[in-house]
């Protein structure tokens, strides 16, 4: 029993990443690595920043909290993670429902 229910929230998991990656990508937001057992995604903000007008040095941070000011959506910018390039990306969660997902996604499409 305890398999079965594991099994059902991998499937509830990868179906999410499944979706939410191609969104992304199509919003020029590109994710390098299909995440393959994490929920978060690893996306380029670089190029959909510079539609917000966010130049500044540590883009991900700037565009972080735009995408929150602007759009009520929270990410987590790259240099939380690191040091090797991470202005430029920030990590969407996975973990919400389908239905935050798709609402992040529209509110992504009507900023850009």
């Amino acid at each position: 029993e305890s398999i079965a229910e594991y099994e059902r929230r991998r499937g509830e998991f990868r179906a999410r990443r499944d979706w939410f990656i191609p969104q992304l990508q199509a919003l020029g937001l590109p994710v390098p690595v299909v995440p393959d057992g994490a929920f978060y995604a690893w996306a380029d903000c670089t190029a959909f920043a510079r539609r917000l007008d966010v130049t500044a040095a540590d883009t991900s941070w700037d565009f972080a909290f735009e995408l929150m000011r602007r759009a009520h959506i929270a990410v987590t910018p790259g240099r939380d993670f690191g040091t090797a390039d991470t202005a430029r990306f920030v990590r969407f969660s996975t973990a919400s429902s389908m239905a935050h997902l798709e609402e992040a996604v529209q509110r992504l499409k009507a900023l850009g």
